[in-house]
């Protein structure tokens, strides 16, 4: 029976012998993750190419696109609409949308280039849990600049009566009406109200 012809090797034969078997699969390593045998990696397919890129285009959008209930760019600062996200809250969304001048914003509107795209979905996203862990969705909503600014003239016009009220020393309510008549307590040195003397 013949023997085996075994090698003794020395320890620095042993020691090369293992630095060239580290170097081959360092090797073979580098020609998987380059796609070929070391070289340049391969052209990307055109598909693969442009899903790269688009994934660089969503990345680049800036920080306030990553945010829940970020509006885009085009819906905000468009002059003909104020938007609002209302929360799908009992009653909240029927009141701005059946009692106020709200409308729901759909995707087709939503669309930045213009082109009449998307399903007509109503836009919404999801905001947080109730505290039975259910979740809380929000409609993006807007309204008319111009119903927007006459409500607020209206607003500005309740806080004056109210402030006029006050600095008069009666007691008003929500609507500006005096609740006490002339016995209201004033005090005698008078009320003096300042406005945008504040200092910190």
């Amino acid at each position: 029976m013949a023997q085996a012809n075994t090698r003794i090797m020395t320890p620095a034969q042993r020691q090369a012998a293992s630095d060239r078997m580290k170097a081959m699969h360092a090797a073979k390593a580098s020609a998987r993750v380059s796609g070929n045998d070391g070289g340049e990696a391969p052209e990307a397919h055109p598909r693969a190419a442009a899903a790269t890129a688009e994934r660089r285009r969503r990345k680049g959008t800036g920080n306030k696109a990553r945010l829940k209930l970020s509006i885009p760019p085009h819906l905000e600062n468009d002059p003909n609409y104020r938007c609002y996200w209302a929360a799908d809250r009992p009653g909240r969304v029927q009141q701005l949308t059946q009692d106020d001048d709200y409308e729901f914003v759909t995707d087709t509107q939503a669309a930045a280039d213009g082109r009449n795209t998307g399903s007509g979905t109503r836009i919404e996203r999801h905001a947080d849990v109730d505290k039975f862990g259910n979740p809380i969705r929000c409609f993006l909503l807007r309204k008319p600049m111009e119903y927007h600014r006459e409500d607020e003239r209206e607003k500005a016009e309740r806080q004056q009566k109210l402030m006029t009220a006050i600095e008069r020393g009666r007691t008003p309510d929500e609507q500006g009406e005096t609740i006490l008549g002339d016995g209201a307590y004033v005090p005698s040195r008078g009320i003096k109200i300042n406005h945008g003397d504040y200092q910190p």
